[in-house]
């Protein structure tokens, strides 16, 4: 869970202190919400730390920018370099991972320069920060992820189909050539060999079976969305195969997480969380 403030981590805790979290949480506390500032509240807690059996702090949030807007005319920051830059190391250097909202490659593009001053000279796999989202990728950011270790964690329910229309309409006017290919480069992320989690942004910004995994999916697998329209060749280019699409959503997940030595596959000593499906 991507957000949860002080509010939220008690209810979660209370729900679980009374056997109704039916889900195991890991909880990210969020340092901004567009123009707010939370200020350091998180640092009460350690990173990593077991609120209760079903409740984990797993590291910090920030939000970077206003998507999901790919023009240049939508795009706004809620951070300077300046402003991010002390923000993320502080956080980096209490062992919080970090992990950023970034739809658009001018965010990312503050978002990893954060990052990289942060891990310094170190190991930067042991870190596993994320950006979330990343729905707009260029190319020598594809690279730097991969030299950076940097997980990219997206939706699986998104840029289908149904966001086609959208799309081309909001980059009409936009001068960068080749716009397109450079939204949901999932195929391209897997390719370059980053670390891919798979997620449904549940409750924003879902249909109406509240995030089905099996949805989920089946959208990613062929960008088609609920209304059945066949998508456009851009998409297609970027489908991934269920195989990979599953590894987003168990394993690689977990990884996300710190947590692929308990769960995200089945295996002898790991938590028996897991459903059977027909063939």
């Amino acid at each position: 869970e991507q957000f949860v403030n002080q509010e939220r981590l008690n209810e979660l805790i209370q729900l679980d202190n009374e056997d109704r979290l039916i889900l195991r949480v890991n909880t990210y506390l969020p340092i901004n919400y567009q123009e707010q500032r939370f200020g350091e509240w998180y640092q009460a807690y350690q990173p990593h730390a077991v609120m209760s059996e079903k409740v984990r702090i797993a590291g910090v949030k920030l939000f970077m920018d206003n998507g999901p807007y790919f023009s240049n005319v939508n795009r706004s920051l809620w951070f300077t370099q300046e402003e991010l830059n002390p923000i993320v190391k502080i956080a980096h250097d209490l062992g919080y991972q970090i992990s950023i909202h970034s739809f658009i490659d001018n965010g990312t593009d503050m978002a990893l320069n954060a990052i990289d001053l942060a891990q310094g000279n170190n190991d930067a796999g042991v870190y596993r920060s994320r950006i979330e989202h990343a729905s707009f990728l260029r190319d020598d950011q594809l690279s730097r992820l991969d030299q950076m270790n940097v997980i990219i964690s997206a939706q699986l329910f998104w840029h289908s189909s149904d966001w086609a229309e959208g799309i081309v309409a909001d980059t009409a006017a936009d001068p960068i050539p080749n716009l397109l290919r450079l939204i949901a480069r999932w195929r391209d992320v897997i390719d370059q060999g980053l670390t891919f989690i798979g997620s449904t942004d549940t409750p924003w910004g879902v249909p109406t079976d509240l995030g089905s995994s099996m949805k989920a999916l089946y959208t990613v697998t062929t960008r088609t969305g609920e209304e059945g329209l066949i998508p456009p060749q851009w998409m297609l280019d970027q489908r991934i195969t269920i195989e990979e699409a599953l590894k987003s959503i168990t394993i690689d997940a977990a990884f996300g997480t710190f947590q692929e030595d308990v769960k995200g596959s089945i295996e002898i000593g790991k938590l028996a969380d897991f459903v059977v499906l027909s063939a």
